[in-house]
């Protein structure tokens, strides 16, 4: 198989350390992963709210064609979700808090608050005053806020606030607080983040400072580990060339890939999973492939439901 020009697509049975993306050493996302398989409380691996679930064999790489065989073949007649992984999922849990990409919450309610204000013509001056405008104004001042946002930030992020979002995903499952009977086929791109990496991250030096930006409480010890072990420098692996290729993987993982990881743990491994990978690879060029559409500029408009 070409692997510019194929969908790979494989049963998920990779845990325990075997990276899965272009890395010889456990990435970033599988060192997180494997911590939360430890913090199963009755002594097993693996977060599933489905203790019956069988043993699962692996399945050989499949192209395209056979992926959507596949996928959508299934002589039970139950549930089948296709997730894209993308920062908006964030699945990132330790034993005491979730990990999330840190964002200037302050500044970005102050921002909030001054582009409704603005758009509203009239003072918004707190969440009760936000709640009165009509749709339109907010959308106005949320679209405002977002264009202001820096190079690969998106301003807004998930709010757990104990009504329609009860907790982070990432604590959900591992509390099994999830829906069990989905078959999950999840996927990945080969550069998800080179998008959204800075051009200017180009040193070690901008790299640290965006490590510390992107997660709470980072201590010295834990950036030490990820740069020398898991993303060391250009002239000590053939997994990249340039110090901007270093982190663009490492957000890549961090933010994207880790993900399918977590879904694959809580589900036991009864999980697909496909890596895209056709020239650039980067975030949601494997959309139009998904689902499955001939001509690229219609894939927005496609209706995912019955790819899945």
């Amino acid at each position: 198989m070409e692997s510019e020009s194929c969908l790979c697509l494989k049963k998920d049975d990779r845990l325990n350390g075997v990276n899965i993306v272009n890395s010889g050493k456990t990435c970033l996302g599988s060192r997180i992963s494997r911590s939360t398989e430890q913090l199963n409380g009755n002594g097993k691996k693996g977060l599933s709210a489905n203790p019956s679930s069988p043993k699962y064999k692996s399945s050989p790489i499949v192209d395209l064609g056979y992926a959507r065989h596949k996928a959508g073949y299934n002589a039970r007649k139950t549930p089948r979700c296709l997730i894209p992984l993308g920062s908006f999922l964030d699945l990132r849990v330790t034993a005491e808090k979730a990990w999330y990409t840190s964002l200037p919450v302050a500044q970005i309610w102050n921002e909030t608050l001054a582009a409704a204000s603005k758009r509203a013509g009239r003072p918004v001056l707190n969440g009760a005053d936000l709640a009165r405008l009509d749709s339109k104004t907010l959308l106005q001042a949320n679209s405002d806020v977002v264009y202001k946002a820096n190079y690969g930030d998106f301003a807004y992020g998930l709010t757990v606030d104990g009504g329609f979002v009860l907790d982070y995903p990432g604590t959900s499952l591992l509390k099994g607080h999830f829906d069990p009977s989905p078959h999950l086929m999840l996927g990945h791109n080969s550069h998800e983040d080179d998008i959204f990496t800075p051009p200017t991250i180009n040193s070690h030096e901008t790299i640290v400072a965006k490590l510390r930006m992107s997660i709470y409480s980072i201590r010295d010890s834990a950036i030490e580990y990820i740069l020398d072990e898991l993303y060391p420098s250009p002239s000590k692996t053939n997994l990249y060339t340039t110090e901007h290729e270093r982190i663009a993987l490492l957000l890549s993982e961090y933010i994207f890939v880790c993900n399918s990881r977590y879904l694959a743990t809580s589900f036991r491994n009864d999980t697909w999973n496909h890596r895209f990978q056709v020239a650039l690879g980067n975030h949601a060029q494997d959309l139009a492939y998904t689902f499955f559409v001939n001509n690229a500029s219609a894939a927005a408009n496609v209706d995912s439901e019955p790819a899945v």
